[in-house]
């Protein structure tokens, strides 16, 4: 139990170490101002407001327990208003700082809940916690927590590991009438209910349940189903309102069947390569259908996954190793392109997006660590992590105000609508017409090329004729 302890401990430490400098961030205005400080329903504290998350979606989303979440901290930022006014309106009161802090705090707590997840399932305090620290600590890991509009990730990721923990701790318990059993049942059923109501990609946790106590748990398939069935019926509903609110409207392509396989083919290459090689990481990858279907590299990148998931579940049946990847693609299938969501419209792939899904490698990093016999092994793959805390430092940096993060999305992607038309907000906002300008004809060319019908390159055109009527007023 001591070491337990103190490896909670250091996980928390590294946990502040890499992410405390967030604390003293500020706003962003990509979405930020959406959910947050222009949200009349989340800056006006009121029963009625908070009610009102319950009862309608906002923007597209039914989240109304992150909404609440926002609208306390926003009632909490009167006690502490912020020190500077950044970029004017209901922003000038509520303190980054609180929102910032509240996100770490999260992040913190599903480490921890993660490590217990692990240790639960190996049995050794050690390897857990460095498969928690890679949970941790890698770089993938820095858009959940540095982006206060993604509280709702966060929040939910929380929520659903605990509902996989108590689902662990219930299967471990033999007995059908045992009270201790039930009790488990029904706290990872509400952890499961509050994951959904704080963002609808929680619907993966019974599948994800289903993979660890089919292959770690060494449990019947058919009683694995039959204990999750009420989950799967819970689902439908958010299932029925994410779509209902969400609809394909919105979006300007929409790819046929064949080529879906293709394009969620592509995300889990994309994804893989962030895993091993987590650099150039961004808010904006511009990776949508339409462009990698317009590469000759799609039959590559959108082919070779199906190959090596077939080998691994065929040839390598390891439990451990078919868990681990299970859990991954379990995780991220909702957004890998098979079902059309609003965010294609930007990119089908986002850092923010494996975040619950990273259980997964998780566990084979916990597994391989137990397994190996060799001090010189076990310190090389903590040196490894420990470069992925070190990646994760230098990314958190990108985050600190609207521009950096703007500029860090055209480091990686040139041709970023959002980081142009952003840094012309910007630079509108600051009266600095001529600087707006350049990034306005990059947003207006990019647009042209890639969205010529969805509104972007308009939107573009108007900023463009209100630099070109300020510089007439000066």
């Amino acid at each position: 139990m001591q070491k337990r302890n103190y490896i909670t401990i250091a996980l928390l430490l590294v946990n502040l170490l890499v992410f405390g400098p967030v604390v003293g961030y500020e706003f962003l205005s990509y979405d930020d101002g959406l959910h947050v400080y222009e949200n009349e329903r989340v800056v006006n504290f009121s029963t009625g407001n908070l009610i009102y998350f319950w009862k309608n979606t906002y923007r597209g989303l039914y989240i109304p327990i992150s909404y609440n979440l926002w609208a306390l901290q926003a009632k909490f930022s009167q006690y502490f208003p912020a020190k500077q006014v950044n970029l004017g309106s209901s922003e000038d009161i509520l303190n980054p700082a609180i929102f910032h802090t509240t996100n770490l705090l999260l992040h913190v707590l599903s480490t921890i809940i993660v490590f217990l997840i692990i240790r639960k399932l190996i049995q050794h305090d050690l390897p857990a916690g460095v498969g928690a620290l890679f949970f941790a600590i890698h770089p993938v890991q820095v858009e959940t927590v540095a982006w206060i509009s993604e509280l709702k990730g966060g929040l939910s990721g929380l929520f659903s590991f605990l509902a996989i923990w108590q689902y662990i701790c219930y299967s471990k318990i033999c007995g059908s009438g045992n009270q201790k059993k039930q009790t488990h049942y029904i706290l990872a059923t509400v952890f499961f209910l509050l994951a959904l109501f704080s963002k609808p990609a929680a619907v993966v946790v019974p599948f994800i349940c289903g993979a660890i106590g089919f292959y770690l748990l060494q449990r019947p398939i058919n009683q694995t189903i039959w204990e999750l069935i009420p989950w799967g019926a819970i689902i439908i509903p958010f299932a029925v309102i994410a779509k209902l609110s969400q609809g394909n409207s919105e979006l300007s392509f929409i790819p046929e069947l064949w080529q879906r396989f293709l394009i969620a083919g592509d995300s889990v290459s994309f994804y893989a390569a962030k895993l091993f090689y987590p650099v150039n990481l961004g808010f904006d990858y511009s990776r949508t259908p339409q462009f990698v279907l317009d590469n000759w590299w799609i039959y590559l990148t959108g082919v070779l996954p199906y190959f090596f998931i077939a080998v691994f579940f065929w040839k390598l049946r390891h439990p451990w190793v078919l868990s681990s990847l299970a859990v991954f693609i379990a995780g991220l299938f909702p957004v890998l392109g098979f079902l059309s969501f609003v965010h294609q419209e930007i990119s089908t792939v986002a850092d923010r997006y494996l975040y619950l899904p990273m259980l997964g490698p998780a566990l084979l990093v916990s597994y391989i660590f137990l397994k190996q016999g060799k001090k010189v092994q076990k310190i090389v793959y903590l040196m490894i992590i420990i470069l992925f805390g070190i990646l994760s430092t230098l990314q958190v940096k990108t985050w600190k105000n609207p521009f950096t993060i703007y500029f860090q999305g055209l480091v990686i992607n040139p041709t970023s609508w959002k980081s142009h038309n952003g840094l012309v907000k910007l630079y509108l906002h600051l009266d600095q017409p001529n600087e707006a300008k350049i990034h306005v004809r990059e947003a207006i060319k990019t647009a042209t090329q890639i969205a010529p019908h969805d509104g972007r390159a308009a939107e573009s055109y108007t900023k463009l004729g209100i630099i070109y009527s300020k510089a007439k007023k000066d």
